[in-house]
């Protein structure tokens, strides 16, 4: 088994080892066959596969495993293993941007929608009808901007400082040797991939030296401070290091938020002020409306939608807010809540601050 793995032609004592651990963790092979090495002994060719990637049997499917055309000068090519699925949607990418919002073709619109629409009796479908007018509107009039996935650019490919069409060019020469090699591989075809390697990185050495002696000159008395300390940063190789919260600290700020049972009983909420007992008036509504927006809820309503709404709009909306009060109805969009965690690189994982985003309009 152990040789089907690697294609190595006997058995150690390393990949009993290696397949024993296999056997006990449950683990998956993601190689598919291919060659991992070649190396060229007494003019026969040796293919082998000894770097072997595995991982556990529940994200085993969600990989893609190939092997590059690239061996950067050692007999060991290159591994490239990649998630298969992708967790944010597209949507999730995008927000409102309110700054370019076309507010009177969204007023009129929805002012437009308003005059003829007739709510339902049912408070729930009543919300739902303003909820998808207003959200109707907003999609026409409100462009959405993305947002940054990645603001300390980690994933975006940016070149070296000392990279250039030299470096380019024998780069492709060396792999384009590799392809030769690999297709035939004769003593010819191996040493003219050692040359290609070693010009490759003779020349990557003298753009390297050339690209810190002009760093090095840049530097004097002239120089800022911040930028200064930006540069040690670089020289250092410090990174901003990723947050990680393990599945048990998952479970436990899962556990606070939410208990495993709670009582099915509704509460019961009695009052005698006749105040809070009073119907909702349209001036109330203006002002508990806040002045500055905040990331919304479930229903994607924020305060400068409902602030620019018609008047007809505002007053459908008190409505819906006294049938709410009378019969003492919450619509699930106020029972739901987006609940992020913000680990900081300073904290321990014990203690996670977490933010609430629910429904602006309750």
């Amino acid at each position: 088994m152990v040789t089907t793995l690697t294609g190595r032609t006997k058995t150690d004592v390393r990949g009993t080892q290696l397949f024993d651990t296999i056997v006990d963790k449950d683990y998956v092979n993601l190689n598919d066959g291919s060659t991992t090495r070649l190396k060229l002994v007494n003019g026969n060719v040796q293919k082998s596969s000894p770097d072997v990637t595995f991982v556990t049997n529940d994200i085993a499917l969600d990989f893609i495993w190939k092997v590059l055309n690239e061996s950067l000068g050692s007999d060991h090519l290159i591994i490239k293993f990649t998630t298969a699925n992708c967790c944010a949607t597209d949507a999730d990418n995008k927000k409102r941007n309110f700054k370019k919002a076309k507010w009177e073709e969204y007023r009129r619109t929805l002012h437009a929608i308003f005059s003829v629409l007739v709510l339902a009796s049912d408070p729930q479908e009543a919300y739902n009808q303003f909820i998808n007018a207003v959200n109707s509107a907003a999609d026409r009039y409100i462009p959405t901007v993305r947002m940054c996935t990645d603001p300390l650019r980690l994933q975006k490919f940016v070149p070296k400082p000392y990279w250039n069409s030299d470096i380019s060019r024998a780069v492709a020469e060396r792999r384009l040797a590799l392809v030769t090699f690999r297709k035939n591989p004769t003593p010819n075809n191996l040493d003219l991939l050692q040359i290609k390697v070693a010009f490759a990185q003779r020349i990557i050495r003298r753009a390297k030296r050339k690209a810190w002696r002009q760093f090095c000159n840049t530097i004097n008395e002239t120089i800022s401070t911040v930028e200064m300390l930006r540069r040690m940063r670089w020289i250092k190789g410090y990174r901003l290091p990723k947050t990680y919260i393990d599945e048990d600290t998952a479970n436990r700020l899962l556990r606070s938020l939410t208990p495993d049972y709670t009582s099915s009983r509704k509460p019961k909420f009695t009052s005698v002020n006749t105040t809070l007992e009073s119907s909702i008036t349209i001036q109330e509504f203006n002002r508990a409306i806040k002045a500055k927006d905040t990331a919304p809820g479930d229903d994607s309503v924020s305060f400068s939608m409902l602030k620019h709404l018609p008047v007809n709009g505002k007053h459908i909306l008190v409505k819906i807010y006294n049938m709410f009060l009378v019969s003492g109805f919450v619509p699930f969009q106020w029972r739901q809540a987006k609940i992020v965690p913000i680990p900081k690189a300073s904290s321990s994982t014990q203690s996670i601050p977490e933010i609430t985003l629910d429904s602006q309009n309750g």
